[in-house]
């Protein structure tokens, strides 16, 4: 009309997952069954981690003594008055010699109990030469442990001299106990000695397989220093568990965690935003998992704050069930919305697999949670 062409008309964006090829879709689909298994992988890990023994998941007091150092917060909480009184204080290095040999992860937040019994290879090859020799062995190594608590335990100048010298005199409570022979000085135990055999193949310097440096005294003194009790939130004085994440920990796992999520959630995110469901839907759910998990993250730090640091914590458990319950409606309903009926079908028995397979798992993982148990009163 007069000469001009009427405006063009831009098509409305209706690319959907069902219309992508065929070798697209199947691309995506491998991805998103790889994501799913990778954090049903990451929930086996929160167990070993994080979860007190016994619990195949971290339980409330769990959730909160790891990141703000409290004990038995909830469990004060729910029986209106605290589950146990104050703990003795203990240092980081004899959680990790005194805790269990099995259970933790072997690691500096867990137990480095190994390294004196079946972690030591000499200790394995006595046992596999001479099986019947174990209980003799065990209580030996055992009493190595006791004498490096009970000299970690003594007063500091004794305690640097004994290093020195390498001669510690055994208190009473040890002084019938066994303990390894090489070890024994009369009535004395040179601890320094053990410390460098059980301790310094690893942990010879910053940059050895185990980063922490334990290789003089100066270097042990800093995983010597005992926690200082500080005043609850009700008031009441609280000495903080070992258990909370150090500062550097955290650091590190919020910038792994931050970066590797920001990509990952984005693309499932994106994957769901491209299905055929109704816009609110895709509105809501594909940013929902990324966007629960920053807050996620945000509450680990927020949890270090006195007073209401704890139910930060609390609230990362609603958090972390957000992103999981949000993650796999992600995966499940992109992946039916991809393909037809065959595909459905061909979908539903691979996860009634997966559900089967993780029911005949079941009795196993009851058993290990049940062999557990005995290793917290071994403890206390």
């Amino acid at each position: 009309m007069n000469g001009i062409s009427p405006t063009p008309v831009t098509p409305a964006f209706t690319l959907s997952l069902r219309e992508l090829p065929l070798p697209v879709r199947l691309t995506l689909s491998v991805f998103l069954l790889a994501v799913g298994a990778g954090y049903l992988a990451a929930l086996v890990q929160l167990h070993f981690q994080h979860a007190s023994r016994g619990n195949p998941l971290p339980t409330p007091d769990d959730v909160v003594e790891r990141f703000t150092g409290i004990p038995n917060f909830w469990s004060g909480k729910k029986d209106g008055e605290p589950a146990a009184g104050p703990p003795r204080p203990v240092c980081q290095l004899e959680r990790v010699i005194m805790g269990p040999e099995k259970g933790l992860p072997f690691n500096g937040s867990g137990s480095m109990a190994k390294v004196f019994f079946m972690g030591d290879r000499k200790f394995k090859n006595q046992i596999d030469a001479n099986p019947q020799r174990e209980p003799e062995l065990r209580v030996e190594r055992e009493g190595e442990r006791r004498a490096l608590q009970a000299w970690i335990n003594s007063p500091p100048d004794e305690r640097e001299k004994a290093y020195t010298d390498d001669s510690f005199p055994l208190p009473e409570s040890l002084a019938k106990h066994p303990i390894t022979k090489k070890f024994l000085n009369k009535d004395k135990v040179t601890v320094r000695s053990i410390l460098e055999a059980r301790c310094l193949k690893c942990h010879e310097s910053e940059e050895g397989q185990g980063k922490a440096d334990l290789s003089s005294y100066e270097t042990l003194a800093k995983y010597m220093e005992l926690p200082k009790p500080v005043q609850g939130a009700d008031g009441k004085i609280i000495v903080k568990s070992s258990r909370q994440m150090s500062v550097e920990k955290l650091t590190q796992s919020t910038h792994l965690h931050a970066l590797s999520f920001a990509v990952l959630f984005t693309l499932t995110g994106l994957v769901f935003a491209l299905s055929s469901y109704p816009v609110w839907i895709r509105c809501f759910l594909a940013p929902l998992v990324l966007l629960v998990q920053v807050v996620d993250v945000s509450c680990w730090w927020l949890a270090r704050l006195d007073g209401i640091g704890p139910y930060f914590a609390l609230a990362i458990m609603g958090t972390g069930a957000i992103v999981g319950t949000g993650l796999m409606l992600q995966i499940v309903l992109s992946l039916f919305n991809m393909y037809r009926w065959p595909g459905k079908v061909v979908l539903l028995m691979l996860f009634a697999a997966t559900i089967a397979g993780g029911v005949a798992l079941t009795p196993q993982v009851r058993e290990y949670l049940k062999q557990e148990v005995p290793q917290i009163a071994a403890e206390k």
